[in-house]
Order: C-alpha cells, then structure tokens, then sequence
C-alpha cells in the first residue's frame, strides 16, 4: 500500500511502503528485525544521498536476512551507528521530515548491506512473507 491517505498520493518514484500513524508525531519507529545499525541521517545530511528525500532516517543492517530496511521522515533518531536493536528498541519517533507531505514513516527494505546499490524488495509482500506484525 503505498497511498496513505493525506500523505502520498501514487507510488511511481520511490520504493517502500508508507504507514501512517494517524497525524501524530512522535509516535516510536522500530524496526523489523534485530540488527546493526549502518547509517544514521540528518535531514540535511540524506539531501547529498540518493535518499534525498527520506530526511532524518535510520538503516538497519539484519545480517542474518542478508537485507537493510530504512526508516524515512522520522522527526528524530534515537540510535547511534553501530548500534546492535532487536524488533522492540526504539529506534525514532515518526515524524515529517525530508520529502514528506504528512506525518507518516516511509519503510524501504533492500537486498544487501549498502542500499545506495541494492536491489528494493516490496516491504509490505517482505513483512507479509515473513510472517511479521509490524
């Protein structure tokens, strides 16, 4: 699902799933699966990645899974690089940051360690096929 209502509308230019969370900011992020994390971006930092969009976001290595999930439009982070998170440490709060038009968080899981050259695999289809309530 990719429009969430007053957030998005169309999903033709990125990859993931957007999941609203009824116009509140601050509401925490976590993450899919346990794993380490691998980047941490500022808003303004993710302006000069091919992530341009995403604002304040969070990429999560899961190692065992041999795939990264970031987390997109966060009003901010609570973790650092380095970071080992299992699927119920805070890793944000949901927020509107970067290319978003509504408080939401963007999910985007990747095949691969470095998501600036993996392939994008659909989130929802991935959380589904896994078994995952998330």
């Amino acid at each position: 699902r990719c429009d969430v209502a007053g957030v998005y509308d169309g999903c033709d230019f990125h990859d993931g799933a957007d999941f609203g969370v009824g116009g509140v900011s601050g509401v925490s992020a976590y993450p899919i699966y346990k794993g380490i994390v691998s980047s941490v971006l500022t808003e303004e930092q993710s302006l000069s990645t091919s992530f341009n969009m995403c604002g304040n976001s969070v990429f999560v290595w899961h190692e065992d899974l041999g795939i990264t999930s970031i987390y997109c439009h966060l009003e901010k982070s609570s973790v650092s690089v380095g970071d080992n998170v299992l699927p119920d440490n805070q890793i944000g709060l949901i927020g509107t940051s970067g290319g978003s038009t509504g408080i939401h968080l963007h999910l985007g899981i990747y095949k691969g360690s470095d998501p600036y050259t993996a392939e994008a695999i659909n989130p929802e289809q991935w959380l589904s096929d896994n078994s995952v309530i998330w």
